[in-house]
């Protein structure tokens, strides 16, 4: 897991590297280059994953297991904020642009926390394959791609629009705004994680 989670994240990196010298900043390879990040930050959530599948595991511990989500992200985003900075600090020191060390501390942080977000999702139930009947159709599998894709979705989507105006405009303003929602979003995102936490344990 984690050689494939180095490698997917040097592939993430480079992805956004190549986005970001062309001549228009798609949203396109940006968020493909978040999602292969994402999963190199969901091989790394693996110790939270077991824990999650047997609450029991963590029954001995001396402290809550609402907080396992925060103590769950730092090893995996200190992890992903190395490997992904390989590359990041090669290329910032050959260009003399620092701002991609910027978005990658707080892009690392939010993938992890995503990644803890579906770690720590409530047990597939059989009412979510019955769904609800519409006028488009029945939502059963609506329900299925949310619940596998909630924390992903929570945590890609803003992130590759917030990258993809850093990465566009040249500006500190789009930097700054990117950093501040990033961090604050790493931060809701796993509060999130441990709330889930939480009632998992207690269901």
């Amino acid at each position: 897991r984690l050689a494939a989670a180095v490698a997917v994240a040097w592939l993430a990196v480079g992805l956004i590297a190549a986005a970001s010298h062309g001549r228009q900043v798609s949203l396109l390879p940006v968020g493909c280059g978040l999602i292969l990040g994402y999963l190199a930050a969901a091989w790394l959530c693996e110790g939270a994953r077991l824990d999650a599948d047997d609450p029991r595991r963590s029954a001995q511990l001396p402290f809550r297991f609402g907080s396992l989500a925060w103590r769950h992200a730092v090893v995996p985003a200190t992890l992903l904020l190395a490997v992904a900075g390989l590359p990041v600090v090669a290329a910032s020191l050959v260009t003399g642009d620092p701002r991609p060390l910027a978005l990658l501390a707080v892009t690392a942080p939010v993938l992890v926390a995503g990644a803890l977000v579906n770690v720590f999702r409530p047990p597939l139930t059989p009412e979510m394959f019955v769904g609800a009947e519409t006028p488009v159709g029945n939502t059963a599998i609506i329900n299925i791609v949310f619940w596998y894709a909630w924390g992903t979705l929570l945590a890609v989507v803003p992130m590759t629009v917030l990258l993809s105006s850093a990465i566009r405009s040249p500006g500190p303003g789009s930097l700054a705004r990117a950093v501040v929602i990033g961090a604050l979003l790493a931060a809701a995102l796993v509060i999130y994680a441990a709330r889930r936490a939480v009632r998992l344990r207690v269901g």
